[in-house]
């Protein structure tokens, strides 16, 4: 591709930039993107919540628990309830925002990966803010600083603060819930969509090790095979994703190109339908090595 029609990366933009599995891409704050957010910062600011302009700081941020494509989450403390709250910041996003029920609702996920799924932590409130801060003394810091010095700074945070676990903590307080107490939760709904509207097509994309085959080939053939995710994806995902669990590795390997996973998913999963090996023989995708058999 011409280097001229090539997006900016973040390295273009900002003198400094972190671990892309540690730190956020800058570029993704912007609108419709990540929200710049601040350790202290008290939320919601005056005057900022869409639903209710009336609605009062309440949640103190204390340390980042993670990031993905729409949104950062933040461990905050309540300062009305005077417990602990996860707080997941995004922009709005039309269509996509605000799904809480899944397929009994005719609802797909559209990323059930290892990364959406974690565990309630209710023992964390048996710890007040200095335990927890003092655990995860002096976290490391990137500051943010443009290229460009008119570049707005108000889009983007001061500094990236890189991620904690707070399963670490538990764990070195010997709060861990046991196995059997633990309570899963879904986490991350950035793609759901309702399967009886027409979505073309769905916001970010999901890891290559849990898209299923028809996933695959809808995108590589630009539409013309395969389907967009569905609730089947979602049954698809969700069991790749528990062999993830049980046997700590991917249930197909990702390694290679999307063609080669395509074909090692083919072979996991068993003869493709007749379509797909006429667009595959009348396209040039393949290099000679993958075919579907």
């Amino acid at each position: 591709m011409d280097n001229s029609q090539r997006l900016p990366d973040q390295l273009d933009l900002f003198f400094y930039t972190g671990n892309e599995i540690l730190y956020e891409d800058l570029t993704k704050y912007k609108r419709y993107g990540l929200h710049p957010i601040r350790l202290g910062d008290i939320l919601p600011q005056p005057s900022t919540c869409v639903s209710d302009l009336a609605k009062k700081p309440r949640y103190r941020i204390m340390l980042k628990l993670g990031f993905g494509a729409f949104a950062t989450v933040w461990l905050a403390r309540d300062l009305v309830e005077k417990r602990h709250a996860t707080v997941f910041l995004r922009d709005y996003m039309p269509n996509y925002g605000g799904v809480c029920l899944l397929h009994e609702q005719g609802i797909a996920h559209g990323d059930p990966h290892i990364a959406n799924f974690g565990i309630a932590l209710p023992q964390l409130d048996r710890f007040d803010e200095d335990d927890i801060t003092e655990y995860f003394a002096n976290p490391e810091i990137i500051p943010v600083v443009p290229r460009d010095p008119s570049f707005p700074l108000h889009s983007v945070p001061p500094y990236l603060v890189q991620s904690v676990l707070i399963a670490d903590f538990l764990q070195a307080m010997k709060s861990f819930p046991a196995s059997s107490a633990m309570s899963v939760r879904i986490l991350d709904f950035g793609r759901p969509y309702r399967t009886s509207e027409k979505v073309p097509l769905l916001p970010g994309a999901a890891p290559n090790a849990i898209r299923p085959p028809e996933v695959v080939i809808h995108e590589l053939y630009k539409g013309k095979a395969g389907s967009i995710w569905s609730k089947a994806a979602d049954i698809w995902a969700v069991g790749c994703t528990l062999y993830h669990i049980k046997w700590g590795n991917e249930l197909i390997t990702t390694w290679g190109s999307l063609d080669d996973y395509l074909f090692r998913a083919i072979q996991f999963g068993g003869p493709p339908p007749k379509a797909w090996l006429e667009l595959w023989n009348t396209c040039d995708r393949h290099d000679g090595n993958v075919r579907f058999i």
